[in-house]
C-alpha cells in the first residue's frame, strides 16, 4: 500500500498531536478525513492541510458514540470510498477531581466512555 493512494481517518485532528499527524499524511499524499469534536480547530487543521494536499475533508463528530462514529464513517466511504488508515490521535479527557464523593464512579465513567470510542472507530474501520 502506498499511503499516496490511500484514505486516512485521523481523529482529535483540531488538537497539537492530530494537527502535526495530518499535516504528515498531506505531505505524503494521502487523502485526509478529519475528524473532531472542535470544530474551529477541525477548521484551521482542514485549511492547513489544503495548502500542502487539497484532498483532505473536515467532518465534525459531536460526540464520539458509537452511532456517531459509525455515521461517521458512512460519510467518509461515501465521499472517498474505502477507508485504508485509522490514525486515531485522540489525546483524552480531564481526569474528575481524586478528592470529590464521586471521583471513582466519575473516574470509570470516564475511562468506560474512552475505551469504547477507540474500540468503535476500530470496529468501524475494518
Amino acid at each position: 500500500m502506498h499511503i499516496g493512494q490511500s484514505v486516512a481517518i485521523i481523529t482529535d485532528a483540531g488538537n497539537p498531536i492530530g494537527k502535526a499527524v495530518a499535516l504528515h499524511f498531506a505531505s505524503l499524499g494521502a487523502t485526509l478525513a478529519l475528524v473532531d469534536n472542535n470544530e474551529p480547530e477541525l477548521q484551521k487543521t482542514l485549511e492547513s492541510c489544503c495548502k500542502i494536499n487539497a484532498a483532505a475533508a473536515a467532518f465534525y463528530i459531536q460526540c464520539y458514540d458509537e452511532a456517531s462514529i459509525q455515521q461517521l464513517f458512512q460519510q467518509v466511504r461515501e465521499r472517498f470510498g474505502a477507508v485504508n488508515i485509522l490514525l486515531n490521535t485522540w489525546t483524552g479527557t480531564e481526569i474528575p477531581q481524586l478528592l470529590s464523593p464521586t471521583s471513582i464512579t466519575d473516574f470509570n465513567d470516564i475511562m468506560q466512555k474512552s475505551a469504547a470510542s477507540f474500540f468503535y472507530f476500530w470496529q468501524d474501520c475494518r
